[in-house]
């Protein structure tokens, strides 16, 4: 994760390249990378701003992996 974090913070992923000061503000772990990465496209089409406030502020996701 601090790789990956990293990355986005130089410049190397092209979504994050020309935000300056990024912070993390929440991670969770999940059992496989097949599962991170699905609820990884859930929160991405997230379009509420109040559901990704909620996860931050509870400290976890509660969405279904199906």
């Amino acid at each position: 994760m601090e790789r990956r974090f990293k990355q986005h913070q130089i410049g190397h992923t092209p979504s994050t390249k020309r935000m300056k000061g990024l912070e993390l503000v929440f991670s969770q772990k999940f059992d496989s990378l097949k599962e991170a990465r699905h609820i990884e496209q859930k929160l991405k089409k997230l379009k509420r701003h109040d559901y990704l406030e909620k996860i931050v502020n509870d400290g976890f996701i509660k969405i279904a992996n199906k």
